[in-house]
């Protein structure tokens, strides 16, 4: 198998017979025949990654069935990756290499790292925004329910409960902007997911279009500290009702 990248330069397709050199003293060709075209998007592999029958490279090095050059472990948690490769590193005889992918390809962990780092800034501004027009939105109802709140305290209201009314009608507002963004979301991620709408450059982000994956463990947490901190938000704006005195609010006017 070789990638589409090497297909196109050297004019092969499926099916095809090609000669592979074994760069060896002196240089043994063989005959072999293209059984499949991949494409990774990633240069790093498509340049250079041909896939093909061990049991060829054994014969031509004059291995054994049991001989390999490398070994990939793959791991279930990739955050436990320092760990085990310091504890095979311990185990293994000083002639064998032990490298990490992330040496190995530090080029794309590192616009992976960058990624994260702009999908939390762009949550982080995004999550702001909301909360300022969250701020914006309870001290306006305030003001033009000021001679309300003069009515509550002069019949022996609390300021607490009446924080709490406006509180609640904030919360309120949230979960409703929550319960429709999630759905207006999860449907153009619906639609991304199952028709690729919007297309990238492989060259810059190693992928011909945006990727979509539910997790909802994410999606779950995200929309609870929305509704967490846009909660404690809102206590703020609900201070200045401690402020209003009842008879300048009662002679309020809008």
């Amino acid at each position: 198998m070789i990638s589409r990248k090497i297909a196109s330069q050297l004019r092969l397709k499926s099916g095809d017979n090609v000669i592979m050199y074994s760069l060896q003293n002196p240089p043994r060709p063989r005959k072999l025949t293209v059984a499949g075209i991949y494409d990774t998007q990633m240069e790093e592999f498509d340049n250079t990654l041909i896939i093909g029958d061990i049991a060829l490279v054994q014969r031509l090095n004059g291995w054994g069935a049991d001989s390999v050059g490398t070994y990939e472990i793959y791991l279930k948690n990739f955050e436990k990756l320092d760990d085990v490769s310091n504890r095979l590193r311990k185990l293994l005889p000083p002639a064998v290499y032990l490298q990490k992918v992330t040496n190995s390809f530090p080029q794309i962990f590192d616009w992976l790292i960058m990624l994260d780092r702009n999908t939390a800034v762009f949550l982080g501004l995004i999550l702001f925004v909301a909360c300022f027009n969250m701020i914006s939105i309870l001290l306006v109802m305030i003001m033009e329910r000021t001679p309300l709140i003069g009515l509550l305290k002069t019949l022996g209201s609390p300021n607490r409960q009446i924080r709490m009314v406006f509180f609640r009608v904030g919360l309120h507002m949230v979960r409703q902007g929550l319960l429709i963004g999630n759905l207006v979301g999860l449907l153009f991620c619906w639609l991304q997911f199952q028709f690729k709408l919007i297309p990238l450059d492989p060259v810059n982000y190693y992928m011909d279009t945006v990727p979509i994956v539910f997790d909802w463990t994410i999606f779950a947490m995200v929309n609870l500290v929305t509704v967490i901190v846009s909660a404690l938000i809102l206590l703020i704006p609900t201070l200045i009702i401690i402020r209003i005195q009842p008879i300048k609010a009662l002679l309020f006017k809008k």
